[in-house]
This record gives structure tokens, C-alpha cells and sequence, in this order.
């Protein structure tokens, strides 16, 4: 039983980093099938018992866990942003960017006037 539970703790150890390097890609296609794969693993590991897997966990898995939580809700908001931005280009909304010295400035909208040249 040991050995599976190590080698469930090593499954799921590079399941999380392949969702970490998922995430830094931005290879959102391939976290459904990671996530899949991980809950798996992380109830497998679960069932497994002894002071063994508790070490393994908290030195191994913890870590990765958090890591890739901030990663999944970062990856959460920058998909917001850009569905606010879609949005707001739909609807007109002034365009803004940001300059060299960080500040936010409104961009000026194109004219909806069509200029004709001779």
C-alpha cells in the first residue's frame, strides 16, 4: 500500500506541475483533463492512511496546491478583465492604455467620420 500511495503522491505531484505550466502557457484547453486527473489522484491519496502520507502531502502536494491555486484565480481575473474589455469595446466605452511612467490614460475613439481625399 505504500508503494501505490507514493506513487499516487508522484502522480499527483506532476499533475500539478503540468497544470502549473498549463497555466503559464495559457493552455486553458488542457486544465479540464488536468483537473480531472488531479481530483483523481488527490482522492486517492486520500484514502491512503499512515504519517507517511501526511509528510508526503504537506512537503510535496501542499505547496503545489497553493502555487497553483494563485495561478488559477490570477488566470480568473486576467479572463475577466478581458471579457470587461470586450464589453466595453462592444458598447463604445473609451479605449484605455497605459504609458511608459505606468499612468492610465483614455485613448482618443477613431472618428466615425469618413474622410475623402481627391
Amino acid at each position: 500500500m505504500a508503494w501505490t500511495m507514493r506513487n499516487d503522491v508522484t502522480a499527483l505531484v506532476a499533475t500539478l506541475d503540468a497544470e502549473r505550466d498549463a497555466l503559464l502557457a495559457g493552455a486553458h484547453e488542457r486544465l479540464s483533463r488536468l483537473a480531472e486527473r488531479k481530483e483523481r489522484l488527490l482522492k486517492a491519496v486520500a484514502r491512503s492512511s499512515g504519517p507517511a502520507r501526511a509528510q508526503s502531502i504537506e512537503a510535496e502536494v501542499l505547496p503545489r496546491l497553493i502555487r497553483n491555486r494563485a495561478l488559477l484565480l490570477a488566470a480568473g481575473a486576467g479572463v475577466r478583465a478581458a471579457m470587461e474589455a470586450l464589453a466595453d469595446s462592444e458598447e463604445g466605452t473609451d479605449l484605455h492604455t497605459y504609458h511608459a511612467d505606468g499612468a492610465r490614460r483614455a485613448a482618443d475613439a477613431p472618428s466615425a467620420r469618413l474622410e475623402r481625399r481627391a
